[in-house]
């Protein structure tokens, strides 16, 4: 199974009502993702009241999954985050996000 990335920000929108945190991606950096799987669907780096600075949202079998940083600057989140910090990208969807996170990870390290 493939994971797609949607683009779209209203179909995003649409998609990710009622989603919420399954999982964690440990050792992913935003460099990897951005590299693996393009821009973030949202970037909301500018906006200091967010709680969220990037959000991809992938499609994933009928699944709906989301990828996104978690109160953590937006520089932080860029540059720092990853594999020897305690921070994590989070995993946000309404079913088991285990098969996607496996996805995520090997389509990163293919991708290194």
């Amino acid at each position: 199974m493939k994971a797609v990335l949607i683009t779209d920000k209203r179909e995003a929108l649409d998609s990710i009502h009622g989603t919420h945190l399954q999982d964690r991606l440990i050792g992913v950096m935003y460099r990897d993702m951005v590299n693996t799987f393009g821009e973030p669907t949202f970037s909301t780096e500018d906006d200091e009241d967010s709680k969220t600075n990037f959000e991809w949202v992938f499609k994933f079998g009928k699944d709906i999954f989301t990828v996104y940083d978690w109160k953590v600057s937006a520089d932080y989140a860029k540059h720092i985050l990853g594999r020897t910090d305690e921070i994590q990208f989070h995993v946000g969807g309404k079913t088991y996000a285990g098969d996607f996170v496996s996805y995520i990870q090997k389509s990163i390290m293919q991708a290194v």
